[in-house]
């Protein structure tokens, strides 16, 4: 005795197209949320500096996300952003004169004729004691995680109910 039986399903959680759309939808959204929340807490512990260049370089960006993971970042293009954030070891060598001599212009507001003195001392000093590090990203991670948790949990629990 044999015995056939079909089955018909519907519903998005049933159609692989469907419901690869729905859960990148779900999940960029929540990366996105979480990004940007990351975003502007760094940007809120992130020093104004000289210009204010940093803090308005703190970026975000989704990659990947249908056929690879998706990942998030939160970043800056700018090369000074390490040291800010890790600060400069003492004894590290010289710093380079041209990266410090506009922070000096606008913070210290030396004369022209002594500016060349005042940024040799300035770095002089960075060589021997350092700069200490903000921590900006750091921190933000460390402020932020609870509440990126809940981002991410909520759009699991939004994923569930939306393919039901």
């Amino acid at each position: 005795m044999e015995a056939n039986f079909k089955f018909k399903v519907k519903g998005p959680i049933f159609n692989p197209v469907i419901r690869g759309k729905i859960t990148f939808s779900v999940f960029f959204s929540a990366m996105n949320e979480a990004l940007l929340l990351i975003q502007s807490a760094v940007v809120r512990g992130t020093p104004r500096g000289a210009t204010g260049n940093l803090k308005r370089s703190i970026n975000t960006d989704i990659k990947g996300g249908r056929t690879r993971p998706m990942r998030g970042e939160v970043g800056t293009p700018l090369k000074y952003g390490i040291p800010i954030e890790r600060g400069i070891r003492a004894g590290r060598g010289f710093p380079k004169i041209s990266a410090i001599e506009h922070w000096i212009k606008r913070k210290l507001k030396p004369s022209s004729e002594n500016l060349d003195s005042v940024t040799f001392l300035v770095a002089r000093n960075i060589q021997k004691r350092g700069t200490k590090g903000h921590f900006m990203f750091e921190k933000a991670f460390e402020e932020t995680a609870m509440r990126v948790e809940r981002i991410f949990e909520a759009a699991g629990v939004k994923l569930v109910r939306t393919l039901e």
